[in-house]
């Protein structure tokens, strides 16, 4: 991912968190040295001594009422002088784009293959209206950009995507921004997102939660979070694993048995640490499908503060044992671990959190 913020008004960290590294950042003043930039960007994303001459390129722009109408017109003249340099046709590079402001302007975007040479695309740039919509809600373009025009279902097989984001002013939604941001660097490009393929980026995870202890609905929540990461896996450098317990629990006694909910939780509690156990023991050999190289990491599902306290000697034994823990808190109770990342938020959030933790 690629950003352009101009004038005085840019939240520096959000361009960072926009383009994952300070090298895919470009900064100017105004809408007049937009030009100034043409070239260093074409060289970033590889226009003019590109390996693969194939690309998709996304680009999201900003049409809020903060940038004025000729100020519009300038980065629309930018859009044209820097595509100008592309070899655009429907086997080289492929262009998208969607303006946004308070929400995304579909009826003056296209995509991928809406145009199929480059007289078109720049012909289709120069129409696009300014919407002056009344606020600046970038994760809405991103989240656009990633889930349809630069989607898995659109793209071809193994070509670089790229993203380029251009604004003038911070987002109004600062947190989904980010993590739609990091979901989108993720799914989008091994090259320029340091998801290299091979040995390096390999992980081994294991996802680890009781449903008969968490119950319907945190269960539910739970396959909503795997299925999220799973998803963001393109590049497919990840073994994923599952240790749970049946559901219903093969925990049984009778009704007379015990009493009090001290002495049922003593019950349980040797059946919910099991599993934990197991997988510092036995989860990551060989003979379980783990890679020798790839990275240990497990996941544990913790509904409350009191969970956390409860696993917290198994978690120290996993650690000990060279596996990296994250907790997924799906109630948001605050359940934290010394040592141990809490992830936050819903289930695609945590996901995209999770991921960012990987990428590091």
């Amino acid at each position: 991912m690629f950003a352009v913020g101009v004038g005085r008004g840019i939240n520096d960290k959000e361009l960072l968190r926009i383009a994952g590294d300070y090298s895919r950042i470009n900064h100017v003043d105004s809408f007049d040295n937009l030009k100034s930039i043409v070239q260093r960007l074409a060289v970033q994303t590889c226009v003019e001594e590109c390996q693969t001459p194939s690309l998709e390129l996304g680009i999201v722009l900003d049409s809020s009422s903060s940038i004025w109408v000729e100020d519009f017109k300038k980065s629309i003249k930018f859009l044209q002088t820097f595509l100008q340099q592309l070899v655009i046709d429907k086997d080289s590079v492929r262009v998208a784009i969607i303006p946004y402001s308070n929400e995304v302007h579909t009826k003056n975007s296209f995509n991928l293959n809406t145009y199929t040479t480059k007289k078109d695309v720049l012909n289709a740039i120069g129409k696009i209206s300014h919407e002056q919509g009344n606020a600046t809600y970038t994760n809405k373009g991103i989240k656009y950009m990633r889930e349809r025009q630069l989607s898995n279902a659109v793209v071809r097989p193994g070509v670089t995507r790229i993203g380029l984001v251009i604004t003038d002013g911070e987002s109004h939604e600062l947190e989904k921004n980010k993590h739609l941001v990091y979901s989108a660097q993720f799914r989008m490009s091994d090259e320029f997102f340091g998801i290299a393929k091979g040995q390096k980026n390999q992980t081994d995870i294991y996802f680890v939660f009781s449903p008969s202890y968490l119950g319907y609905e945190i269960t539910l929540w739970t396959k909503e979070l795997i299925s999220s990461i799973i998803s963001m896996d393109v590049n497919k450098v990840m073994k994923c694993g599952l240790l749970s317990d049946p559901c219903p629990s093969n925990v049984r006694f009778k009704l007379e048995s015990y009493s009090t909910a001290k002495e049922i939780t003593k019950e349980l509690n040797p059946y919910l640490l099991s599993y934990r156990c197991q997988l510092a023991d036995s989860g990551y050999t060989v003979q379980r499908g783990a890679r020798p190289n790839a990275r240990k990491v497990a996941v544990l599902v913790v509904e409350s503060v009191k969970s956390a306290e409860l696993v917290s000697n198994q978690v120290k034994n996993l650690q000990n044992k060279g596996i990296t823990v994250f907790i997924a808190d799906p109630t948001k109770s605050g359940a934290e671990i010394k040592g141990v990342t809490t992830l936050k938020g819903g289930s695609e959030e945590q996901a995209t959190e999770l991921i960012q933790n990987l990428l590091q």
